[in-house]
């Protein structure tokens, strides 16, 4: 009879990590590169900006335009392989055997706020109005066809697809956690089974992870740089403050501490309340104004 479960097929953890790695927390190979890099473009944003505007606006041409259509392969191709993963053969299996953490609702806004930017706020409400206007495939603005092509579009941005590559990743990385026991916080850990411990353990798994990081910063940084004006525009709306710099580094600052102060309280404290207060507000904030 076939076992439903994983866990028996679990091995225990894999030794603790050296003491010297545990107390500096900090991985030289992957800290100093990603740095470095960061560092240099932010140089070159400071004292070459009219040729960085220039290369970014290329790049920015080059990937939503000549290869955009990468993109929406790559989300149906991860819908295909989470409509097998739920309908297929392993749909009814499971990672361990214990209770779930949390609630259905907790787990549903700790998705919600880890995966949404602060641009979910501007774009979901008025990209349709965008399609409208600027339609794709040269089709007349204000058009029926660019009606329909805009609510299609949104939904395919802030819908159910936006959810995809998430889950097809944790599905990868909850395996090695509860199966493999083994603490997965890096994507070459999560690819040793297709290029090889040893690879993912020198130099390209290093490569993989500096990548990694650098990613975050960038898609981190690219939500704060769109978030300030945002956030700054509705201050001087709501509550009268005006607009200018000192506004923005305020904006930046707390920001900076209430995410800080909500990681540091933890995943029970600090993230789930947060989350949870994030979904309730979204789905019933409106009704309640």
């Amino acid at each position: 009879m076939e076992n439903n479960s994983l866990a028996e097929q679990s091995r225990p953890f894999e030794e603790e990590e050296s003491p010297q790695r545990i107390r500096s927390g900090i991985e030289p190979g992957i800290f100093i590169p990603s740095i470095l890099v960061v560092i240099a473009f932010c140089l070159l944003c400071a004292f070459n900006k009219e040729s960085v505007e220039v290369a970014m606006k290329t790049a920015f041409k080059f990937t939503t335009g000549d290869v955009g259509w990468i993109y929406s392969l790559f989300q149906f191709s991860v819908l295909l392989i989470l409509v097998y993963l739920v309908l297929g053969p392993l749909g009814k299996k499971r990672f361990g055997n214990e209770s779930p953490e949390f609630s259905t609702f907790s787990w549903m806004g700790l998705m919600f706020g880890t995966s949404s930017s602060l641009m979910i706020l501007l774009w979901s409400t008025m990209e349709f109005f965008y399609y409208i206007q600027s339609p794709p495939f040269r089709m007349p603005p204000f058009s029926p066809e660019a009606y329909e092509w805009s609510q299609a579009y949104s939904l395919f941005h802030w819908g159910p697809m936006f959810y995809c590559p998430y889950l097809v990743f944790a599905v990868v990385y909850a395996y090695f956690f509860f199966v493999q026991k083994r603490e997965v916080y890096r994507p070459s850990t999560a690819c040793e089974p297709i290029f090889g411990e040893q690879l993912m353990q020198g130099w390209l798994g290093k490569l993989f992870d500096t990548f990694f990081v650098i990613s975050i910063l960038c898609g981190a940084g690219t939500s704060l740089g769109l978030g300030i004006p945002l956030i700054a525009e509705l201050l001087k709306e709501i509550f009268g403050i005006p607009l200018g710099m000192v506004t923005n580094i305020l904006v930046v600052l707390s920001w900076t501490l209430f995410f800080t102060y909500t990681i540091y309280s933890g995943l029970k404290k600090g993230i789930k309340v947060l989350d949870s207060y994030l979904l309730f507000s979204c789905c019933f904030g409106k009704r309640i104004m």
